[in-house]
């Protein structure tokens, strides 16, 4: 083996070393076989690899000895994708699978590819060899390499390096793209795990919405992205959240059908537009002056059958999506509708709630004011004792739905009383033993009419406890101290104070000081006494508090 054909193998053994190591970036490896490829075997030479349907032959790395040859190069293949057909040295070793050698009629090939004439003639083609790139099974691209002027001719011994290059290249760039592949598909997962952490996080659309367009921008590698929702009401396509816009104040809306947004969610398809120069009037134009977009998406939001709004992203330079873009893309458009009607769900349940609670409210009013209508003489008590239970409550730490069921449970005290007969109910008299007995029965029959019922469940404890007693002397069930519910606790010092410090047909309201001495000295009979000291540190000063005294 010569010289030469000796450090021709040692450099292939540093390619082999130098792609291994650069395998985690596909364009240091295209860049490194091009630049070799020429410091071996010729003056100019070049790295085409196939689209993924195999009609093209993208230029992706570039090298001449002469720098002037480096720019004609860029220039002539500056987004020009290479069409494979039958007729030329590129596509028939793509095809073929087979090296391609030619040392004579060269000048042949210049008039094939009138395009290149300009490089042809500041470089005339003295040799061509073209080796197919082949890994795992299958022709991934060529590498080509040409000589000029006056150089000697490629020979088979050439031939047989150039395909062993382009062997070690191929599978480096089958490496470097797996594993670019596989981080993207990496980054894809992160970002829709980013969505449902946010989706079953979040309860603000708005901020949701904000986390996937950061994800779309990102991950799609776009300048800018938006979500139209759809009205119902309008019917219109409205803006909702947007990124990467110069204009961040710019509103759009569409009708379903108009413009590109109106004709995805209209065909429920996704609509690619990779030059907006030349594409169909886009009524969305007039929002978008000075943006200087060149290309566009937009992706129906389909949840459970029905359109939530669109997905659409923009970018500044034009944008030829692959299927595996557009894949993820309508994924995320995907995602996006979830999040959307979750949101929407959300909203209907907490509205949906919002009106029950107020309905249930509603009724508690009208069993109140149907109780207010049959004992006149207590006519204006509950509103009192609610309102001071709450606020007693609160001082004893009570918070959240607890304080909630303080307020409904006192509302509904005396709720017992619908079942006690009106000759008893509105005696003007006093009450024989007989009738009494049956008057202390209505906290139980307050349980009787309470406890079926879910919603009030949690509420019974002041209806059903509010005459007991703390030292057991009170009714129905004679409970003492800590057994008494403390809500029930807390209204039977409100109960007592309202009672004494508002007029009755029977007497007079006593003075203010006589009801709050009364209460003190009570504390440890008919009160808990470390409820009696919050009463006393509250009671005087709120605006309910009677002026009687």
């Amino acid at each position: 083996m010569g010289e030469g054909a000796d450090q021709r193998w040692r450099c292939l053994a540093d390619v082999s070393q130098a792609l291994a190591e650069a395998t985690n970036d596909l364009d240091i490896v295209l860049g490194l076989v091009a630049k070799r490829a020429v410091e071996l075997l010729g003056d100019g030479g070049a790295v085409f690899l196939a689209t993924a349907d195999d009609a093209w032959l993208e230029p992706v790395a570039l090298d001449h000895r002469d720098p002037a040859g480096v720019e004609v190069l860029r220039s002539m293949f500056a987004g020009r994708p290479y069409r494979v057909s039958d007729e030329d040295a590129l596509s028939q070793v793509f095809r073929s699978g087979r090296a391609r050698l030619i040392t004579q009629g060269a000048a042949d090939l210049e008039e094939q590819k009138p395009e290149y004439a300009e490089f042809f003639e500041q470089f005339p083609l003295r040799s061509l060899l073209v080796v197919p790139l082949r890994a795992r099974g299958r022709t991934i691209g060529v590498l080509a390499m040409a000589r000029h002027g006056d150089g000697r001719s490629y020979t088979e011994e050439d031939e047989e390096f150039l395909q062993e290059l382009a062997d070690r290249a191929a599978l480096g760039i089958a490496n470097a793209r797996l594993l670019a592949e596989s981080e993207r598909r990496v980054r894809q997962l992160g970002a829709l795990r980013a969505i449902d952490m946010v989706i079953t996080s979040s309860l603000d659309v708005r901020v949701t919405l904000d986390v996937i367009l950061d994800r779309v921008t990102a991950e799609l590698g776009v300048d800018a992205a938006g979500v139209l929702l759809f009205n119902p009401y309008t019917q219109l396509l409205e803006l909702a959240r947007s990124r990467g816009f110069l204009d961040r104040h710019r509103a759009q809306r569409f009708h379903v059908g108009e413009g590109f947004p109106g004709r995805a969610v209209l065909e429920r398809r996704t609509v690619t537009v990779p030059d907006l120069e030349v594409a169909p009037a886009f009524v969305g134009v007039r929002h978008l002056e000075g943006e200087r977009f060149a290309s566009y998406c937009c992706a129906p939001l389909i949840a459970k059958g029905l359109v939530k709004g669109v997905l659409e992203v923009f970018h500044r330079s034009r944008l030829d999506p692959d299927p595996d873009w557009l894949e993820f893309f309508e994924t995320l458009a995907g995602q996006t509708a979830i999040a959307v009607d979750s949101a929407d769900l959300f909203e209907r349940l907490n509205r949906a709630n919002a009106e029950l609670l107020a309905a249930y409210d509603q009724t508690l009013e009208g069993w109140v004011r149907a109780l207010d209508l049959r004992d006149k003489e207590t006519e204006g008590h509950t509103q009192r004792v609610t309102e001071m239970s709450v606020i007693l409550a609160q001082a004893m730490g009570t918070e959240g739905e607890a304080l909630l069921h303080v307020q409904r449970g006192a509302r509904l005290h005396d709720i017992g009383k619908m079942a006690v007969p009106d000759e008893i109910l509105r005696k003007p008299g006093a009450l024989d033993p007989d009738e009494r007995a049956i008057m202390c029965e209505h906290p139980s029959f307050a349980r009787d009419m309470l406890a079926d019922i879910p919603f009030l469940r949690q509420a019974l404890d002041i209806p059903w406890c509010h005459h007991e007693h703390w030292d057991g002397g009170g009714y129905p069930r004679r409970l003492q101290g800590e057994e008494i519910p403390p809500a029930a606790r807390i209204f039977t010092i409100i109960d007592v104070w309202d009672a004494l410090s508002y007029d009755r047909p029977y007497r007079r309201a006593w003075p203010r000081h006589q009801v709050l001495d009364y209460i003190r000295d009570q504390a440890g009979a008919l009160f808990d006494p470390r409820m009696v000291e919050a009463f006393l540190d509250v009671a005087p000063y709120r605006t309910l508090t009677p002026a009687a005294g």
